[in-house]
């Protein structure tokens, strides 16, 4: 076959092998490390954070009863359970009253508290363990 048969962007059959083993060389390279990275930039974020999570945490125990960490099972990749953890937002067992159900902008079950966490997103950062654990 001539050579101005191929486009001038699509390489050659004899290099897309190569590009290919190149690629899985890559992944496989890439499947490797990318948990120990996750794992050193979560415990990174964590130092980090670690004033603004306790500060959080104080303001939610001293404003509502209840606990201050919220956890929940939920169901992640291939169906495998995993347990999330949240700093609580909302008023201890409110669900008992209200039923389950989604929340709604200008819920009244959260807290005042919770309602600066929720829009600065510091409710979240306990989620931070999930990665040091590989969940």
């Amino acid at each position: 076959m001539s050579k101005s048969a191929y486009p001038l962007h699509c390489p050659s059959p004899i290099h897309i092998s190569t590009y290919e083993t190149l690629d899985a060389m890559r992944r496989s390279v890439y499947v490797r490390i990318r948990p120990y990275m996750d794992k050193a930039v979560a415990v990174l974020l964590l130092a980090l954070s670690s004033p603004v999570l306790l500060a959080a945490m104080f303001a939610v125990r001293s404003t509502s009863r209840g606990p201050t960490v919220y956890s929940q099972v939920r169901v992640g990749r291939d169906g495998r359970l995993f347990r999330i953890f949240k700093i609580r937002s909302m008023y201890h067992e409110c669900e008992n009253q209200s039923g389950v159900q989604w929340s709604q902008p200008g819920d009244p079950r959260v807290t005042r508290v919770g309602r600066y966490l929720r829009a600065t997103h510091i409710d979240e950062l306990p989620q931070l363990i999930n990665v040091l654990a590989g969940t």
